[in-house]
């Protein structure tokens, strides 16, 4: 019984967890593409954001593929109706 209860908390941490490291890579991952596309279409002097931004789309797949991990973790955690 107490087993249940720290499992349904896990799953629930997992998924709470997962989300927002999803999106948070999402947002990341993103920015770096825009930051990219803007030097591609603007042709500024200066394309320094095309290294240095690597460090954020690192971050960002970083952030993402540890957020679908933990949405696997809770996928395979959570409690289903059909144990009873």
């Amino acid at each position: 019984m107490a087993n249940e209860g720290n499992t349904r908390a896990f799953s629930i941490v997992a998924l709470l967890a997962g989300i927002v490291l999803t999106v948070c890579g999402l947002f990341f991952l993103g920015a770096y593409v825009a930051g990219v596309i803007d030097i591609l279409i603007a042709q500024p002097a200066d394309r320094s954001w095309l290294f240095w931004g690597l460090g954020v789309g690192f971050i960002g797949i970083t952030l993402l593929v540890g957020g679908i991990a933990l949405l696997v973790v809770w996928r395979k955690t959570r409690p289903r109706a059909d144990m009873d």
